[in-house]
């Protein structure tokens, strides 16, 4: 491994990503980035074309697709030989990367530069089961040879060393970074006055993809059963993918189609999740939810499933990583309900019961003003232990040490 530059030269890193827009991760990459720029010479390395939607990003880009349709067996090799070549050209000093494929393709590459990977999810939750068995092997034979695994919650860094052994001692635990003065920015922009009206009564709020992993289908069983109590609550979900024909059907069969709206993918969420009044997460798992901390910003009360991992670490830091709510947590910053077990996309007139306390958590915030009124207080003030100056201050530290 090269040794790091100690004089007036700022250290040379290279941030790998597959693509620079859309994802949590993305996001996160586009904050450091940008937080770094003024102290760290920062080269980032894309594996596909940039888009009109990738998140802005200051010093060099370049993109190391050709163009050419190749098998996975023959691409590794090609962006293994086209990242050797750049660092060595570039006399990099750290390669940092996110994400399994491009974490895989850093470990592969043969350099000597000093290798810092970046975990963003609860691996042996999000690969379970059968499916991804190269990606298990890569978690086990290729992190621990790292220099650093970075991961933004005790938990993931728990379940690397659990179940695939990497070593304790290469850990290092940072927190997402978030530009709350943006944010704040974003927040107060006016929405389109066609969707004014989604916000005139008792609006719940969510965001992500319209995927499994986010557990919508939990979220809106349960909004069925909240607008029986509260007739003029409103649910808008802001994000798209492939879950959204399963979705709308569900809506249609509870008689929802006027008090649900898939909004959709946007570009600036914030100015919607301000206007709501609660934001719930009713994810099946997480890394670090990026959406939750987000809507703590805009000053939202949160409710949230205690999946693994992110919520119990934000919302009651100082309980055990390993606990799971039983039932209905009014945490230190926000309300944790139990995580759901199984998809279910029928309009059943029976909640389970982890549904059942979803429910019955968004309707004690809306009905309690002094609770509502604390959590709202409360989400402002946690908010501020993950401001990018305190986060980009972590990762530098870590570049230069």
């Amino acid at each position: 491994m090269r040794e790091i530059k100690h004089s007036k030269e700022k250290p040379k890193v290279v941030f790998l990503s597959a693509k620079m827009s859309l994802g949590g991760a993305e996001r996160v990459i586009s904050n450091l980035v940008n937080g770094l720029a003024s102290e760290v010479e920062v080269h980032t390395l894309l594996l596909s074309d940039q888009t009109l939607q990738d998140y802005p990003i200051k010093g060099e880009i370049v993109s190391l697709n050709d163009g050419k349709n190749r098998s996975r067996l023959a691409e590794i090799p090609y962006y293994c030989s086209k990242i050797k070549r750049y660092v060595e050209e570039n006399e990099i000093d750290s390669i940092i990367s996110f994400m399994e494929y491009p974490n895989l393709l850093n470990m592969l590459t043969p350099t000597k530069v000093r290798k810092i990977i970046s975990v963003r999810n609860f691996m042996s939750e999000k690969w379970k089961g059968n499916k991804g068995w190269v990606w298990k092997l890569s978690f086990k034979y290729l992190y621990k040879r790292a220099d650093t695994v970075v991961v933004p919650t005790k938990l993931i860094g728990k379940d690397l060393v659990d179940n695939y052994k990497v070593p304790c001692n290469i850990l290092k635990l940072i927190y997402n970074p978030y530009e709350i003065e943006t944010l704040t920015k974003n927040m107060v922009k006016d929405i389109p006055k066609e969707h004014d009206s989604w916000f005139n009564g008792s609006t719940i709020i969510t965001m992500g993809n319209l995927s499994f992993a986010k557990g919508h289908c939990h979220l809106i069983r349960s909004f069925a059963h909240v607008k029986k109590q509260i007739p003029d609550a409103k649910l808008v979900i802001l994000g798209e993918g492939g879950y959204r024909g399963k979705l709308e059907h569900l809506i249609e069969s509870l008689n929802l189609s006027n008090d649900v709206l898939l909004l959709g993918f946007q570009s600036n969420p914030h100015k919607y999740i301000n206007k709501a009044d609660i934001y719930v997460l009713s994810s099946y798992y997480e890394g670090f939810p990026n959406a939750l901390a987000e809507a703590m910003a805009c000053g939202l009360p949160v409710v949230s499933t205690d999946c693994k991992s992110g919520p119990r670490e934000i919302l009651d830091p100082d309980t055990n990583i390993n606990h799971s709510a039983q039932t209905i947590e009014n945490a230190l910053y926000g309300t944790l309900i139990p995580p759901f077990r199984k998809e279910c996309f029928e309009a059943l007139e029976d909640l389970f019961f982890e549904e059942k306390k979803l429910s019955e958590s968004i309707i004690n915030l809306m009905k309690d003003r002094r609770l509502y009124e604390h959590y709202k207080k409360k989400s402002e003030e946690r908010i501020s232990d993950f401001h990018i100056i305190k986060i980009v201050n972590d990762w530098s530290k870590l570049i230069n040490s």
